[in-house]
């Protein structure tokens, strides 16, 4: 399918400062979105949709090629992502509103690059007076809330073992599969509504750097996160990503054989990926410590100059072992099979896509947000050589962060 040509504008002003989370949950718009890269230099918060698009209709060239239609020196960015087994035959209800994925243009972005600030706006490219067509998108889209800026203490639904040792049963008893990555959630019921963007903001406090998210597509349900994990991100055909896996906390070693095993089979599938599509592919001599404030991981960086189309690499090294398994195919199946909830977007891929650059990270350490309900995801990695109860202490541990914020800790 072609990319079609965009009939919209986009125009971008500077700004002073601004608190762009707060900014955000101070908005009455349905839809809002939010993105910060690991490194802390990119930051946007944004309403509304000026053009929306599937998932499964572009491909991620076609994507940067329906933006240079808005010009040469356009910094206009596609948000979004895809759920984590797009391949799966129906989509679950608490997920029908983000479907098997979706990029959008936002109506009104307020960014950050840097220590500089910027208004940008979209709107139709039929428009004879473009101040007069900003004052109308503005007030069509910028709409203050008064919705309470507040976090209500929830508490969490008591969580059962049961089907965790399920599956480790099936794990443990199956045969071609080295590695399987299965998840689990804890339901934090709210009493009141939860103001979405300030929850991301209270999170932020508690995980260290790390990709921030939060994708609304409608009122009353959303997706939060922050990722220490990149996916993919370049620049041109220059392309970076890199290998996670393997947790330690507190004292424990990240030099144990099982963590070891398990960051290896990452570490193949990664490389063997980027073969395929990259020449040269450069990769870290050694695996270093990802420290984050409640656990540490493996990280193993690789560079690549693709020769192939970028939706080409990315279908080749999404989802990677970290959150699925290897073989990646055969664990996926068995995790459509044995895991007892639908993933949706949890552990997909989130981030945005320019007309020549993209960032995309895996969406782990994430929830889904709804009115009266705190959805928490964690998944810990499995290798034969595992111990259901220290795995599923492992997620316990990823989801404390959350759990801090949703308890009301300081």
């Amino acid at each position: 399918m072609s990319a079609a040509p965009l009939p919209l504008l986009r125009v971008e002003v500077p700004t002073a400062p601004m608190d762009l989370l707060m900014w955000l949950g101070g908005q009455a718009t349905p839809q809002r979105w939010y993105w910060q890269s690991r490194d802390g230099q990119f930051e946007v918060a944004a309403v509304g949709v000026a053009h929306q698009v599937l998932a499964q209709d572009q491909t991620l060239d076609q994507l940067q090629a329906m933006l240079v239609d808005l010009g040469p020196h356009s910094s206009a960015r596609w948000y979004g992502g895809v759920a984590f087994d797009s391949d799966a035959p129906d989509i679950s209800s608490e997920w029908s509103a983000f479907g098997q994925g979706f990029w959008i243009l936002p109506a009104v972005e307020w960014l950050r690059r840097g220590s500089d600030f910027f208004l940008a706006f979209h709107f139709p490219k039929d428009s004879l007076n473009q101040t007069a067509a900003i004052e109308k998108w503005v007030s069509q889209w910028v709409q203050p809330s008064q919705e309470r800026c507040e976090i209500p203490v929830g508490r969490p639904k008591p969580a059962a073992m049961r089907d965790w040792h399920a599956i480790a049963h099936h794990f443990f008893t199956a045969a071609g599969l080295d590695k399987v990555v299965p998840a689990r959630f804890v339901d934090w019921q709210i009493n009141k509504g939860v103001c979405g963007p300030l929850l991301l903001a209270r999170l932020l406090g508690q995980t260290g750097p790390g990709f921030s998210y939060y994708l609304q597509p409608q009122a009353g349900v959303a997706f939060a996160g922050c990722s220490p994990e990149l996916l993919l991100a370049g620049q041109g055909d220059q392309l970076t990503t890199e290998a996670v896996a393997g947790t330690a906390v507190g004292d424990q070693s990240l030099g144990t054989d099982k963590e070891r095993e398990e960051h290896l089979w990452v570490v193949r599938h990664v490389r063997d990926a980027l073969a395929r599509h990259c020449d040269p592919v450069w990769e870290a001599p050694a695996a270093t410590e990802l420290t984050l404030p409640y656990a540490r991981h493996w990280q193993v960086a690789f560079r690549g100059t693709r020769h192939a189309p970028l939706q080409a690499v990315f279908d080749d090294l999404f989802p990677t072992p970290a959150v699925a398994g290897y073989p990646v195919a055969a664990s996926c199946l068995f995790l459509r099979t044995h895991e007892p909830f639908s993933r949706g977007w949890y552990a997909g891929a989130v981030g945005w896509v320019s007309a020549d650059a993209l960032e995309l990270a895996v969406a782990i350490r994430s929830a889904l947000v709804t009115e009266d309900r705190v959805r928490v995801f964690a998944g810990a990695g499995f290798v034969k050589s595992s111990d259901a109860a220290s795995e599923w202490a492992e997620t316990e541990n990823k989801m404390e962060p959350w759990r801090v914020v949703l308890e009301g800790r300081r």
